[in-house]
Parts: structure tokens; sequence; C-alpha cells
């Protein structure tokens, strides 16, 4: 193992720092509880690295443990309550805090997930893995990159030992994103989208070797299937900054083999730093409420908004994607149509008019694909205009006598129009415009 490894007291120290309180009270019962089992438990892979790096971490645990985690979390329940939910095949559990003890301690989550230790094999190349118990060494093993093997011993003693059998240490501290053996993309070459990910994130480099690796596994992608191709696609699309991972898959051949008509170009990357823009300043109220998850989908417009039908069609088959999603692809492409005209000042009511049609997601992906008028007339079309609705409704109409058909829509249309525009300011005034309209209808 490395030497140059923190001592147990210093990681013990970063645990403490980095955990809330209650979280850390957890950690060390649940490690009591392994010891007397003779169970080994283990913090590993992404949250130690981020841990070793002094990044923000998680406040939502798992562990590894070498043993029998199902049979771990079963004394856990007993001993302080709540539920588990297991998988007896892959020895998995999930400890379910919303009951028992620890319900009303603040700051817990509401469940934690337990793996047990583990090996992989490989039937053949991108083959999804076949599964048995190992040692931690072994789980350590069949991981992506050596920064991703480090762990943390929490039982048996000494608590916060750290554990480096394959020189993650070694790259953490120079910066380098290392596959563990030369066949690592063939077993899954999705790990290709996962370095560029992890090397962009984190300001480290893919070493020279995993380069050469990543160039010869290229072709590898074209047995991936869509939905796991799709799932890296969404990871990517959560980074800070999705559009520099792009650009490094692009160069890397990786998009292009995913798909011919995929590319990170200037212009894309232009697109999604807007888009970030209108996600951490929202441009209008509404996006300030959509969680991570829907930011997916405005991401994903850009990355096709510039592509023919026919590619665009190619590439939603190709991720497998949801009618929802293609629909709201296509959409888009009736927003880019109209940016044009966009870009010159338009009257309110057309605006409203226009723009109706489109969700936020297509609105906000237009917004940050159009240039600086085009922008303003979006954002204001969101933020002032959307919710405008004349006083009257169709109830009031019929009680005026009128029977419900296409001159419902004309007049509801017309005076929502006048309101926009500001022909009409007051309840007055839209009444004695309902009154012309009225007449122009009846004769």
């Amino acid at each position: 193992m490395d030497g140059g490894l923190p001592a147990p007291a210093e990681v013990v120290r970063k645990l403490e720092h980095a955990l809330a309180p209650q979280t850390m009270r957890l950690v060390r019962q649940i490690s009591a509880s392994a010891q007397g089992m003779d169970f080994g438990l283990y913090f590993v892979g992404g949250f130690v690295r981020d841990l070793l790096l002094d990044l923000p971490i998680a406040q939502d645990i798992d562990f590894v443990v070498e043993g029998e985690a199902i049979a771990l979390v079963k004394q856990l329940t007993a001993q302080y309550g709540g539920s588990i939910r297991s998988h007896a095949r892959f020895g998995t559990a999930k400890w379910l805090l919303s009951n028992g003890q620890l319900k009303e301690t603040p700051g817990l989550p509401p469940a934690i997930d337990f793996v047990t230790a583990r090996t992989e094999f490989y039937e053949h190349p991108s083959a999804l893995p076949t599964v048995q118990h190992s040692s931690i060494k072994q789980d350590l093993h069949r991981r992506d990159f050596t920064i991703n093997t480090l762990a943390i011993r929490l039982a048996p003693e000494p608590f916060g030992q750290l554990l480096d059998f394959w020189g993650g240490g070694r790259d953490l501290r120079e910066g380098l994103i290392r596959v563990l053996h030369s066949l690592s993309f063939v077993d899954d070459p999705t790990r290709m989208l996962r370095a560029a990910r992890l090397e962009q994130r984190l300001g480290f480099l893919i070493e020279a070797r995993t380069l050469e690796l990543i160039d010869r596994a290229l072709p590898l992608l074209d047995r991936v299937s869509g939905a796991r191709l799709r799932h890296e696609l969404e990871a990517i699309l959560h980074e800070e900054k999705p559009e520099v991972v792009l650009t490094r898959l692009h160069r890397l051949g990786v998009l292009a083999q995913i798909h011919p008509a995929l590319s990170a170009d200037a212009w894309l990357t232009a697109a999604m730093r807007a888009l970030r823009k209108a996600r951490t300043r929202p441009v209008w109220p509404a996006l300030g409420g959509y969680d991570a998850e829907w930011w997916e989908l405005p991401g994903f417009i850009l990355m096709t908004f510039c592509l023919s039908g026919e590619d665009r069609r190619s590439v939603v088959r190709r991720f497998r994607v949801k009618r929802s999603t293609a629909d709201a692809l296509e959409m888009a492409q009736a927003l880019r149509a109209q940016l044009p005209e966009l870009a010159q000042p338009q009257r309110p009511s057309t605006l409203a008019s226009w723009l109706a049609p489109f969700s936020d997601a297509v609105l906000v992906a237009g917004w940050a694909a159009a240039e600086p008028t085009a922008r303003e007339q979006i954002a204001h079309y969101a933020t002032r205009l959307r919710d405008v609705q004349p006083i009257v409704d169709g109830n009031d109409l019929k009680a005026l006598g009128l029977k419900p058909g296409p001159a419902f829509r004309r007049i509801l249309d017309r005076l929502r129009a006048a309101w926009l525009d500001g022909e009409v300011k007051s309840a007055e005034e839209e009444h004695e415009l309902l009154e012309r309209l009225i007449v122009e209808e009846v004769e």
C-alpha cells in the first residue's frame, strides 16, 4: 500500500469535519455492530476520494461490508429499529430509518445502503457483470479508476485506517485518471464517459496509457445499450460544467462513436454556459423550482438543437429516450424556427401567441440558444405575459346569452391580446371592448 497516506487520526478528523455530528455518531454505532459480528466495514470509492480532496461530500452514506451486508442490517434493525429492504442475489440491503429509535434524530438520511464486498467477471465485452462475494481488496479491484479504489476501514480496528491496494493515493496526489487494468474499457466501455467526467470535474488528466486504451476500445461503444449510454449522458448533464465534459468526449472521439451526428463545438459550449446561467440565476421565477433531474432535458435539447431531422430522430433511437423527450426535441425545433423573428421586437400578444405551446424546458433551451433580443422576449413572456388572462371567461359569455363555439375562443383571445398590448387596463375598458366584440360576432 502507498506509504504517503494520511494516518487514521487525520482521516477521522476529516470525517468529523465532513459529516454532521449525528451522522458520525451513527457511523461509530454501525462500526461497533460490524465489529461485534466479525465483519469488515468500509467507506469506499468516490466518498473517500472527495474526502481526501477536501471536496463537499453527500450526507447520505453507504458502506461496503466484508461479510454479509443483509445480516448486518438485520442486526441494526434489531438494535435500533427501522426496517430492511434487501436483495439476496447481490448481497445488498437498505436500512430504512423511518421508524425506530433513530427516526427523530435530526440530520440523518432517511435510509443507508449496505453492499457485500464482491468481485465481478464479464461473460463477453460490454456485458453486464456476473457477481460473486469476495474480500474488500477484490471488491476495490473491480472498480473503474485507481482514485476510486481507496477505502476507509471502520471495522475491525483501527477505525479510520486508509487502504490503498492499487495506487489510488499516488494518482490522487498527481491528479491522474488511470484505469486498473488493460481490459477495463473492454469490460465496460461506458467507463470512457466516466473518465472524461471525472477528469473535468476534478481538474485532473487522463494518463497516457489510459488514453491509448480509450482510443483502442472506441468501437466497443457500439455494443452498449442506449439505456446505459443515456444514463451516462444524464450524469454528465448533472455536472457543474457539462460542456467541458462533452468537449473532452468530442476530442476523444467518444461522441462521434456513440453517434456520428453528435459533437461539442463552440456554439454548444456557449449555449450550455447560458443554460447554466439560467439555472443558477433563474431568468424567470418558475426555473428556480426545478430540481437537477429536470435540467437534463434542456441540456439534451441543446445537444440536438442544430441537428437535421433525420439525425435528431436517429440520436433519439440510439439513446432510447422516452416519447415525451422525443416530443420535446421536436417542439424545440418549432421554437428554433421562430428565433430569427424573435430577434426583432414583437408585440406582447404576438409573443404570447407564438410561445404559448412551449414548456419551460423548451423555452429555456431556446433562450440559451438565442440572440440577446430573443432572450429578452422569451424571458419577458415567461415572467410577465404567460399568465395574463381576461377577467371574463366562458361562463360569463354564456351568461350573456352567447352559445359555446368558435366565437368564444375568438372573443377571449381578443380580450387577452388587448390586455397584453395595453389596449385595455381596467375591468371597465374590458367590458366596453367585450360589448363591441359581441356586436361584431352577432352581426
